[in-house]
């Protein structure tokens, strides 16, 4: 997911670095941690190959037009909503200190319509994280994302091409009473995600590319206070989300071949999905930490790419009933004083029932999803289509 949509924010209790003095800093908008549906969480960000249906969207647009095996309509639809808690670990951004955060809420979810070889989806995430401040009182930095995508596939579904349109708010305001009482500073703005998959017919081979534009140079709207000394904060001149590409392969084994498309409305068969990606994301030029910032202290961030490999395996155990997921991923060092770090993750889809909706057919499933890392840790629960 494009790092403006997935922020991790938090308050550092004890840091050596230097204090904010003027307005010549620009914050750095980027999340190292894999944040999403349970799907990605749980696989360890590896999505961009095995992208199909609105799980996905967010990871790869062309996944709005990748139907499952057993669609067979001339339309069909998908959903999913999921609930992220990433706020269980002491140091989220991987920043190198001790962190505390009061409350997250992280919500995500997709729904998405599809006709004939296109696909047409919405997304929306929420995040709103209250934290403490240094000076004295609550902040609560806070993303709110909406993405239009829409896709087609080609030549008999092999190549899949798709596009998105996310338009996305943060801000940072005073918060007290289980609400914001001001609002410091805020940043809308809109950017352009595409992506592709090809698919070989009668093939268990699927390869994927993703690249969405930066949010960059833009000077965020300070209401109703001195930028200089807006309640003790020094705000920043800019405020960049970077740009980002990203490359997966994926194969899956099992009884029928991945790429073909089943006449029965279920494929119930166990197979085994192995999926690996390559995010890259750019630099932010004179970039720093949204942590430190909260501190009104300077820790230089994205001053240089980053590079994450990511890599994960499904395998359905019980055929049409219980799915299981593990993963691994390198979040890499955006601080110039802090290393990387390796994460691992897990994750499940359990179907619970059956329903007729609409003379069709339809299977709920409940995921959760695991990740964990030194300092670090993230709990996921979702609901959707069982496919």
């Amino acid at each position: 997911m494009h790092p403006v949509f997935l922020l991790f924010l938090q308050v550092t209790q004890q840091v050596d670095h230097p204090p904010i003095t003027d307005r010549n800093y620009t914050l750095d908008l980027y999340s190292g941690a894999v944040l999403g549906s349970t799907k990605i969480v749980g696989m360890g960000g590896a999505s961009i190959a095995v992208a199909e249906g609105s799980a996905y969207m967010s990871a790869n647009p062309a996944a709005a037009a990748v139907r499952p095996a057993t669609s067979n309509d001339t339309w069909d639809w998908d959903w999913h909503l999921d609930w992220l808690n990433p706020d269980l670990g002491s140091d989220l951004d991987n920043n190198g200190s001790t962190t505390h955060v009061s409350r997250t809420l992280l919500l995500t979810g997709g729904l998405l319509g599809q006709w004939h070889s296109w696909g047409l989806g919405l997304t929306a995430t929420f995040r709103r994280d209250v934290v403490q401040a240094g000076t004295g009182g609550q902040a609560d930095p806070t993303v709110m994302v909406g993405a239009l995508v829409l896709a087609r596939s080609f030549w008999d579904d092999a190549l899949t091409l798709g596009l998105s349109l996310r338009v996305g708010a943060f801000s940072i305001g005073e918060f007290a009473n289980d609400q914001r009482t001001r609002t410091l500073f805020e940043l809308s703005g809109a950017t352009f995600q595409a992506g592709a998959l090809w698919r070989p017919p009668e093939s268990n081979l699927r390869v994927g590319l993703s690249a969405a534009l930066p949010v960059a140079g833009q000077t965020p709207s300070v209401t109703g206070c001195d930028p200089m000394n807006c309640d003790g904060f020094i705000l920043p001149n800019q405020v960049e989300v970077p740009w980002e590409i990203a490359a997966g392969v994926a194969w899956r084994v099992g009884a029928t071949p991945w790429n073909r498309k089943i006449t029965a409305r279920w494929r119930d068969e166990r197979e085994l999905v192995l999926a690996a990606d390559v995010v890259v994301s750019g630099p932010v030029e004179n970039g720093d930490g949204i942590a430190a910032f909260l501190n009104q202290q300077l820790q230089p961030s994205g001053r240089s790419a980053s590079v994450s490999v990511r890599g994960g395996a499904e395998f359905e155990w019980v055929p049409g009933w219980l799915r299981v997921r593990a993963g691994s991923y390198w979040e890499p060092a955006r601080f110039s004083d802090v290393s990387g770090r390796v994460h691992g993750t897990a994750g499940l889809d359990v179907r619970l029932f059956s329903f007729g909706l609409w003379n069709q057919p339809y299977r709920a499933r409940l995921s959760l999803a695991l990740d964990l890392a030194e300092r670090y840790g993230n709990g996921a629960l979702s609901l959707g289509f069982w496919h």
